[in-house]
């Protein structure tokens, strides 16, 4: 992948080690540009806010936390994660076009 990427992980991950994952991809990624990984706390495996909904599974959740993940909608996430995941979707946009843009000495 040339792209840019963003790997998040959360810090209440019950499915995956999140230090270990985001250590690795930093050992890995080390010289890679446009790359950010990061650990969001108080999250999940699927960013949900761990103070809420902290199941390995979604098949674990008793039926009022799908009720109540239904209720909150985007709530559900950890405060802010959206709001940070789309700002970097555009900042990497931005930086993906001036970099496809940029004229190339032949």
């Amino acid at each position: 992948m040339k792209g840019p990427l963003l790997a998040l992980w959360g810090k209440a991950d019950r499915n995956v080690d999140p230090i270990w994952n985001a250590n690795r991809y930093r050992a890995l990624l080390a010289n890679r540009a446009n790359t950010e990984i990061k650990i969001i706390p108080k999250a999940t495996h699927g960013l949900l806010n761990a103070n809420l909904f902290n199941y390995q599974l979604p098949s674990d959740w008793p039926v009022y936390k799908e009720g109540l993940f239904i209720y909150l909608g985007r709530k559900s996430y950890v405060p802010g994660v959206w709001t940070f995941i789309s700002n970097w979707i555009k900042k990497a946009t931005r930086t993906s076009n001036k970099q496809s843009h940029a004229p190339t000495s032949q």
